[in-house]
C-alpha cells in the first residue's frame, strides 16, 4: 500500500524517537496540507470571492516552492533536506485542499 501513495524512502521519512513515519517528509506535507487547506478554504473563500484566473496564481505560487525544490534535486543532484520537503509539501498540499473547496463551492452553487 505505501508504493501507491507514497515511495517512502527511509532517509527521506520523518523520525520521532525510534518511531519513522511511514511517509516521506513531502507527502507528510502534502496529506496533511490538504485537510488543512480543506478546512481553511471553507473560513478563507466565505470572506473572500475568487475568480478561477485569481486562484490560478495563487495556485501557482504556491506550487512554485515545491517545483523548485523538487527540480533542483532532479536535474542538479542538489539535496534537499525534510524540513524543506515537510514546508514545501504543506504548501502544495494547502492550496490543494483550497482549490478542492472552491471546486465543490462552484458545483454547488451552479447546480
Amino acid at each position: 500500500m505505501k508504493n501507491i501513495i507514497c515511495h517512502a524512502k527511509k532517509e527521506r521519512c520523518i523520525t520521532i524517537g525510534d518511531y519513522t513515519l511511514p511517509l516521506c517528509s513531502r507527502c507528510t506535507g502534502v496529506y496533511t496540507g490538504i485537510v488543512v487547506g480543506f478546512l481553511v478554504g471553507f473560513w478563507v473563500l466565505r470572506l473572500y470571492e475568487f475568480s478561477a484566473i485569481q486562484l490560478f496564481y495563487i495556485t501557482l505560487l504556491f506550487t512554485f516552492p515545491t517545483a523548485l525544490d523538487s527540480g533542483l534535486q532532479e536535474l542538479l543532484g542538489r539535496k534537499s533536506n525534510n524540513s524543506r520537503r515537510l514546508i514545501t509539501g504543506l504548501l502544495l498540499g494547502g492550496i490543494m485542499g483550497i482549490d478542492i473547496v472552491w471546486l465543490l463551492l462552484r458545483i454547488i452553487r451552479y447546480q
